[in-house]
């Protein structure tokens, strides 16, 4: 190969290896802006997710407050608290917690009602004290802070009824009896009655 040669192919094998090496920095810079645009897209993306979040946890809100509200108004409710397992974060296990239920009698909706697992009087009247109407309840005694105020009136049960009398067997047999009996009559009549 002649002199002439070798130095073309020296200055070509030189502009290539120049080529090669400016290509690759312009393929880093594609790759890295690419990764730079996809972290961006995934920010983004986690940003909508959290607002469709807060707008969800917004729409169940409005919908549980116009729920309670709809059967607060109801002329009949029942209400009972129900022990539910609540986990306790910081001693790793579960513990006994209450949630309350409140039912409108007359068209069947349900809400549940949960304050830090609470079945405390004040809960009760948290839940009840702007109802106006006939709450049908077990008998537990935070109920009892409603019967001497005005447009409430306080119902039990029955079947918590019959749970005192066949609690009592033990203690007065002939008088338990006598008290199942008795509500057997009455709610005999009531069905008979509808």
């Amino acid at each position: 190969m002649g002199k002439c040669y070798k130095f073309a192919y020296m200055a070509l094998f030189s502009y290539l290896q120049v080529l090669k090496t400016e290509e690759k920095q312009v393929v880093m810079t594609v790759e890295e802006q690419l990764a730079a645009a996809l972290a961006e897209m995934e920010n983004l993306r986690m940003a909508i997710a959290e607002k469709d979040c807060l707008i969800q946890d917004l729409q169940n809100k409005l919908l549980y407050d116009i729920l309670r509200r709809q059967i607060l108004s109801s002329e009949y409710i029942q209400i009972d608290e129900s022990v539910m397992p609540v986990i306790d974060n910081e001693k790793h296990k579960a513990r006994k917690g209450y949630e309350w239920c409140v039912r409108d009698a007359v068209s069947g909706d349900v809400i549940f009602y949960y304050d830090r697992g609470s079945r405390g009087h004040h809960v009760a009247r948290e839940i009840l004290s702007r109802y106006r109407g006939n709450a049908q309840c077990d008998g537990y005694e935070a109920y009892d802070q409603f019967e001497k105020m005005l447009g409430i009136t306080v119902y039990g049960c029955w079947a918590h009824v019959r749970r005192k009398f066949v609690d009592s067997l033990k203690e007065n047999e002939r008088l338990a009896m006598e008290g199942i009996l008795y509500k057997k009559t009455v709610q005999g009549g009531e069905r008979c009655g509808r």
